[in-house]
């Protein structure tokens, strides 16, 4: 489950980072369909258990209303065997994120999508970000901050969706599964993205 981000924030952010883009040829840099904030990664999910989990999902959607999300510092993380990632982080909108993701895991375990947690093991905190690049060296970060300088990027989070990854040259594309809107609205399902 993922915050989509709208079509005009992605291209505003890929026109700020086209100079660090450039500079850093090296990196990979996610497309703009690829951008968008991730709540939960489900992983590998039988298909008989999509109605569950939008039945699941659909109170987290109803009482979360739309929320502004505005992008934040810029960081890195990965390493120790894992590919180097670097991120943008919210500002705005970071501790509404943080619950929505919490409700999303529980509805996720009800469904029978996700193992129950272990008792007395807590979960990761969820580190709200949007992924901007993979093989991202130490000073990439920095370079996104100066691109990205004072600027206010940010946008109305209205709606979450279920996202289905497939992997492949030349990379990674998301077909749409399931889309909620936030609010006391029916949900929308379907559609390709």
């Amino acid at each position: 489950m993922a915050l989509p981000v709208p079509d005009s924030v992605a291209s505003s952010l890929a026109t700020l980072l086209a100079p660090v883009q450039a500079a850093n040829p090296d990196v990979r840099w996610l497309d703009r369909d690829q951008l968008h904030v991730t709540l939960a990664f489900i992983g590998a999910m039988p298909a008989d258990r999509l109605d569950p989990l939008e039945q699941a999902l659909v109170e987290a959607a109803r009482v979360c209303g739309p929320f502004r999300i505005g992008l934040g510092n810029a960081g890195r993380f990965g390493g120790r065997g894992r590919q180097e990632v670097a991120w943008v982080g919210l500002g705005d909108g970071r501790s509404t994120c943080v619950d929505l993701a919490d409700q999303v895991l529980a509805a996720c375990r009800a469904a029978g999508v996700l193992p129950a947690a272990s008792e007395g093991v807590a979960d990761a905190p969820l580190r709200p970000h949007l992924t901007v690049a993979r093989r991202a060296a130490p000073g990439l970060p920095a370079a996104i901050e100066a691109a990205l300088g004072p600027r206010s990027l940010g946008w109305l989070a209205d709606e979450m969706v279920l996202y289905r990854s497939h992997l492949g040259p030349p990379a990674v594309r998301y077909e749409t599964l399931l889309r909620l809107p936030f609010g006391p609205h029916l949900p929308r399902t379907g559609g390709a993205g």
